[in-house]
């Protein structure tokens, strides 16, 4: 049947229906390598069947200093996500991106009893909502006075003899992104950060099928100034179906089981980390300075490294 996703098509996404779902625990998906657990190229990867094809890639990890006097360590982390459907009329119609730190609490860690303190410092894209892919509908409705409409709406009435008012109103609809930081008030710590994408609801067209995403990690060294290990999780929901599901008003949401995929370990001591396709970590790498990565944090500087040149991707103005 239509409605019913094929469970191999999603692979390792599940229907989010209960309540307390973040609390189940499934298999992991994407693991680490045995040779080496620390920063692992794909943080999630489809399998090669889906149809619903998913993929988060580290394509620059570099550790630095925030400032020159290199008093303050301090991590750059670039992914790349894409998203991209391989069956007919299927769409992604919004996703969910979580990625959170902690420590390296590895057993056998050889600093697992130090704590690295990894705090978001600053993130991209999305301090501030963004809209784009602007589209307009045309409408008329019988009701009197206009009852029931948005605020959104642009409003223009005509009444006749009989007191009945005809209205016209065109409504905007538009392709929508925001993210915020997760906070947590045991530490006082800003610990991750959460990304949302949502289609144009008149076009249905789906999310953007790629994108990056940037962090910059404030994080401790130990008391010889040594780095010190630590780790992320990357959660993930997404809205996905078919065109006849949107069309019906049927939402279906998904998620990965969690853990979905093994937790990320970064090493502090290791050199730059580029990948990505068409050269897209070696391109950011030329234009930072490892050594000064606090400067990223200002003046939309880290959004301005992440940004993807798409037809009609220029943000909008709030209605009025």
């Amino acid at each position: 049947m239509q409605n019913n996703m094929d469970q191999n098509a999603l692979d390792y996404f599940y229907e989010d229906e209960e309540p307390d779902f973040y609390q189940r625990l499934g298999a992991f998906k994407t693991s680490n390598p045995p040779s080496n657990r620390f920063q692992r190229r794909f943080i999630h990867i489809s399998k090669e069947k889906s149809d619903f094809k998913k993929s988060v890639e580290l394509v620059l990890c570099v550790h630095g200093w925030k400032t020159p006097e290199k008093k303050e360590p301090m991590t750059l982390i670039i992914l790349s996500v894409r998203l991209s459907c391989h069956k007919r009329n299927s769409r992604y119609r919004s996703v969910t991106i979580t990625l959170s730190f902690r420590e390296d609490n590895e057993p056998g860690s050889s600093k697992a009893a130090l704590e690295a303190s990894p705090e978001v410092a600053a993130y991209a894209p999305f301090v501030e909502e963004k809209r784009w892919n602007k589209t307009m509908s045309s409408n008329q409705d019988g009701n009197s006075y206009g009852a029931g409409l948005s605020g959104g709406q642009f409003v223009t009435a005509n009444v006749n003899a009989n007191r009945q008012a005809n209205i016209s109103y065109t409504r905007q609809y538009f392709d929508r992104g925001t993210a915020d930081r997760l906070y947590d008030d045991h530490k006082d710590r800003l610990y991750g950060v959460q990304w949302y994408c949502e289609q144009n609801q008149l076009a249905k067209t789906g999310v953007e099928p790629h994108f990056h995403l940037a962090i910059l990690v404030d994080r401790k060294h130990d008391a010889n100034n040594e780095p010190i290990p630590f780790s992320a999780i990357l959660d993930m929901k997404l809205e996905a179906g078919f065109a006849h599901d949107f069309g019906s008003g049927i939402r279906r949401i998904f998620r990965l089981k969690k853990p979905a995929d093994a937790p990320i370990f970064f090493d502090p001591s290791k050199q730059p980390q580029v990948c990505g396709l068409d050269g897209v970590g070696e391109n950011i790498l030329q234009n930072i300075q490892v050594d000064n990565l606090g400067a990223l944090a200002k003046k939309q500087k880290l959004t301005s490294l992440v940004e993807i040149p798409f037809p009609g991707l220029e943000p909008l103005l709030p209605p009025c």
